[in-house]
């Protein structure tokens, strides 16, 4: 799911008068409809990892409702259905160098209120490089750091 928003490497967030696009290094991409759209009707989308989002500012705070996620494990612990919403709010900190942003998970067929969690992002001052995240899985090294090769038991030694 919105897993770029709990990882730890960087992501872009670039805002249009249309939409809001947040780019993250690694391969994943949201884009937040900001022209008044509504969603799509569930019964013909294809849930996925990102869902579908539609965004709004109120007063400083942008507010994205999302739906339409595939199902599964959530950030900050938790599921989600094709049912569930996902409410969240951004907005700067006073000096301007971090992003608060909540996330609330609503859902009755799972939860008994919804699920709430907040994250603190660093702006990344202008003159810094974020480094891609990438996986190459011909170095031993990364089978290692996953626990060995898919239907073997360990990873091979980095010395043979």
């Amino acid at each position: 799911f919105i897993n770029l928003m709990q990882h730890s490497s960087a992501f872009h967030l670039v805002q249009q008068k249309d939409e809001v696009v947040l780019v993250g290094e690694m391969p994943m991409t949201r884009r937040i409809f900001m022209d008044g759209r509504k969603h799509p009707e569930m019964s013909t989308w294809e849930g996925s990892g990102v869902g579908h989002s539609i965004g709004r500012y109120d007063g400083d705070a942008l507010v994205v409702e999302t739906v339409g996620f595939a199902g599964g494990g959530i950030p900050g612990g938790g599921r989600a259905s094709r049912e569930t919403v996902l409410t969240e709010r951004f907005r700067l900190t006073p000096d301007g160098k971090m992003l608060h942003a909540t996330m609330t998970w609503d859902d009755p067929k799972i939860y008994q209120k919804p699920h709430a969690y907040e994250f603190f992002y660093q702006k990344m001052p202008d003159d810094a490089y974020a480094f891609e995240e990438w996986c190459d899985m011909s170095d031993p090294r990364q089978y290692e750091a996953l626990g060995g090769y898919p239907g073997r038991g360990g990873a091979p030694s980095p010395n043979r």
